[in-house]
């Protein structure tokens, strides 16, 4: 076992423990048992809500709502090994997240017949902060922003992006396409402006 494989399989077990002990810290009742969840993974969920909502106000308030509903459903999470906490804290902030879209009325899919270049080129972020990229990405139309993060982000498929969101999967592959014109024409033009 090589050093970075042996690192890799430390930090695991670690993680493991910290997941299973904050799962079984709730299902003992204990009042710590919520700081802890807070202080393991607000950075992470509060950083998913910010990828949908770009008020940070109102993503705060996402994620707040993201820790009530863990703690009211905690009972009925099952612990399926390392991860598990994490990916379920993930789910829900991705649905809470969509929820306020929709509360706001603000997930407006783009019009279909929008003008976009057919510059099919995959962008050149060499070099690129991730803070100024995820900027960029926040700046798309509310629509291909929540299509683009949910297929590339995310990691889901057209047609689980088609059940989330209520849409057909040619409508979430046409946003996902339209939104990587448009975020490549929004980094070259920061590239552009930044020389």
């Amino acid at each position: 076992m090589s050093f970075g494989e042996f690192t890799a399989a430390v930090i695991a077990l670690i993680v493991q423990e910290k997941e299973e002990a904050i799962v079984a810290m709730f299902r003992r009742g204990e009042a710590v048992a919520m700081d802890k969840l807070y202080a393991a993974f607000s950075g992470y969920l509060y950083a998913i809500c910010c990828r949908y909502i770009a008020d940070d106000e109102v993503a705060k308030d996402v994620l707040q709502e993201v820790f009530i509903k863990a703690y009211t459903k905690i009972d009925t999470f099952q612990y399926n090994g390392i991860g598990s906490l994490k990916a379920w804290l993930r789910r829900i902030a991705i649905n809470l997240s969509i929820e306020e879209l929709r509360r706001q009325n603000a997930m407006r899919l783009a019009i279909e017949g929008m003008a976009t270049d057919d510059d099919d080129s995959e962008p050149n972020t060499d070099g690129m902060n991730e803070e100024i990229l995820l900027e960029l990405i926040r700046s798309l139309p509310q629509g291909y922003q929540t299509v683009f993060n949910l297929y590339v982000i995310e990691g889901y498929s057209h047609k689980e992006i088609s059940e989330i969101l209520d849409i057909k999967a040619d409508t979430s592959a046409s946003q996902y396409h339209k939104a990587r014109v448009m975020l490549a024409k929004k980094i070259k033009e920061y590239k552009a402006n930044a020389k």
